[in-house]
């Protein structure tokens, strides 16, 4: 389990977590040296980031994968973000980077067996049967968001 989340930093705090990367830019200041804008995510909430003069491995890293991020939280014109030190990819939990449905997701596997069953055509029945029966991909299924960012866009 993730020890720190979105939420909870505040101003000043020392940030080493892990977080999914959402977006990344890079773009030139005003005197010319290269910055990355970033967007980091977890199952809290969202927040952008900025690492200044970033090295070859954080430039090559791409979005939608989870990055370990060392960096300390700053406000600039009124927002929060993290002023990154280092970020390398690393491997994550995605229930501590997707926030997760209301339903438990026992209970969704119940309810979606029930609705198998209750499908009057045989032949349409034997094919979700089929389709649902293969455990690895009801696990990816119920795992799954409904969208990314609209709609059901959590976990189950």
């Amino acid at each position: 389990m993730k020890r720190q989340y979105i939420r909870e930093l505040a101003e000043g705090q020392t940030v080493s977590s892990v977080f999914a990367l959402t977006s990344k830019e890079l773009r030139s200041a005003r005197s010319g040296s290269m910055y990355l804008s970033l967007e980091f995510a977890d199952r809290t909430g969202r927040v952008s980031g900025v690492y200044f003069d970033p090295d070859p491995e954080a430039l090559a890293i791409p979005t939608g994968g989870a990055v370990a991020v060392h960096g300390t939280m700053t406000v600039y014109r009124g927002a929060k973000r993290v002023r990154i030190t280092s970020m390398t990819p690393t491997e994550a939990d995605v229930t501590d980077l997707l926030p997760s449905g209301p339903v438990d997701a026992a209970k969704t596997r119940a309810r979606l067996r029930e609705i198998v069953e209750s499908i009057s055509d045989a032949e349409l029945r034997r094919v979700l049967k089929a389709v649902f029966g293969d455990k690895p991909f009801l696990d990816r299924f119920l795992e799954s968001p409904g969208s990314q960012s609209y709609h059901h866009a959590y976990v189950g």
